[in-house]
């Protein structure tokens, strides 16, 4: 459940640190290996990239998102106005309205085209704390209705998660992903039904065993410099996991061509605003890591992390 009290916006602060490596904070640098905004224009504006919108970001596809928003009294991360204040906006056959919210409020995210002035605004969003059964919060963001519109639009097209998919459980022999992709929570359960049940416990010096990882503040903490390699698909420095600077990665070459979204939303720093119950307001800034609240940032943290983990493993 959410908690408004006063006092939570010092632990909030905390779970959004300064980044751990300044020179390499893509706020401040740009690589010349990521994908620059002409070439992403220019495969938005070809017919590949039309078809592409116009199947996956249509105006039907928005009516359809905020018709199917929670209801008043239902809990949700954008409360109720989606559905109802911006749904009936399209009940109606005014198309050139209908056409000016796609292009105006929408698309603009594709390639992160935003006023310099206002970019923090559109990277932030509303901080909230959900108190956790042993007494600590989680730090959710939601960011406005229009982005998380675009998020969700992009994270269900199916060239996209297909291809996530396909990279999450085919790269390496001994490392998959479920988490991110279509049903992975029932993917995983029954992976691990299988371990469980063929588990050798025989021998006492080297015996099978199922041990869960549990990283604290995962989302918050991720490099975002890293984040933007794994998207663009080429690293722009060398990792401790083999990964050298120039090298080529597997990655989602779907959201590749969405980098213009990544770069104005990990690429700036975040105004968060943290609403107490007395009714003041707070800021925060989100330096590191990605929205826990974007319907995006679970297939991007696991974009992430795949080639680390996935080369340790190996």
């Amino acid at each position: 459940m959410p908690n408004a009290d006063p006092t939570n916006i010092h632990l909030l602060r905390v779970k959004h640190p300064e980044t751990a490596h300044p020179d390499r904070d893509p706020v401040r640098l740009s690589s010349r290996l990521w994908p620059r905004r002409q070439v992403l224009e220019e495969h938005w504006s070809s017919d590949a990239g039309i078809e592409f919108l116009d199947k996956w970001f249509s105006v039907a596809k928005i009516c359809q998102y905020f018709r199917t928003r929670s209801p008043v009294t239902m809990p949700d991360i954008d409360g109720w106005h989606a559905r109802d204040l911006i749904a009936p906006l399209f009940f109606n056959d005014n198309t050139e309205l209908h056409n000016l919210i796609r292009r105006r409020l929408i698309l603009p995210y594709l390639t992160g085209s935003f006023h310099s002035s206002f970019i923090e605004e559109y990277a932030g969003g509303l901080l909230m704390a959900l108190q956790k059964p042993d007494g600590g919060i989680r730090p959710i963001l939601c960011g406005e209705v229009w982005r998380r519109c675009f998020a969700s639009l992009a994270v269900n097209a199916t060239p996209i998660h297909n291809e996530a998919a396909k990279l999450f459980t085919s790269s390496y022999d001994n490392f998959i992903q479920t988490a991110g992709i279509r049903d992975g929570a029932s993917h995983c359960a029954k992976i691990l039904s299988v371990f469980y049940d063929n588990l050798d416990t025989s021998d006492p010096n080297d015996p099978d065993v199922i041990i869960k990882i549990d990283v604290s503040n995962a989302f918050n903490t991720t490099d975002r410099a890293l984040t933007l390699d794994m998207i663009s698909g080429r690293a722009s420095r060398d990792y401790a996991c083999v990964i050298k600077e120039g090298d080529v990665i597997g990655t989602v070459d779907s959201l590749t061509n969405l980098f213009g979204y990544f770069k104005a939303t990990h690429g700036h720093h975040s105004k968060l605003r943290y609403f107490d119950w007395d009714g003041q307001v707070h800021l925060a800034k989100g330096k590191t890591g990605g929205q826990q609240g974007d319907p995006l940032e679970m297939l991007i943290f696991n974009l992430t992390i795949h080639h680390l983990w996935g080369r340790v493993f190996s």
